[in-house]
């Protein structure tokens, strides 16, 4: 990808205060995710982390409206 350009991603979010091991509920979808069984569930320093390395910055969109409660991310290329 060129620099500047964007990759955007949809994610189950759970926050760093929730369990992370645990399954969580999604409102006001209902969705359950976990961390180990699709459909998964992850903090934004996950991502962070798979990125640390590489030519990319990551922004938190956050909430948009998805039905089923799924955030979004922004990833741009260096």
């Amino acid at each position: 990808m060129k620099p500047g350009g964007k990759f955007y991603a949809t994610f189950f979010e759970v926050s760093s205060s929730e369990t992370w091991v645990e399954s969580y509920h999604h409102s006001p979808s209902g969705i359950v995710t976990h961390a180990d069984a699709d459909p998964y569930h992850y903090r934004q320093s996950d991502f962070l982390w798979c990125i640390r390395d590489l030519s990319w910055q990551m922004s938190y969109i956050g909430d948009w409206q998805h039905p089923r409660d799924q955030k979004m991310l922004v990833f741009t290329k260096n």
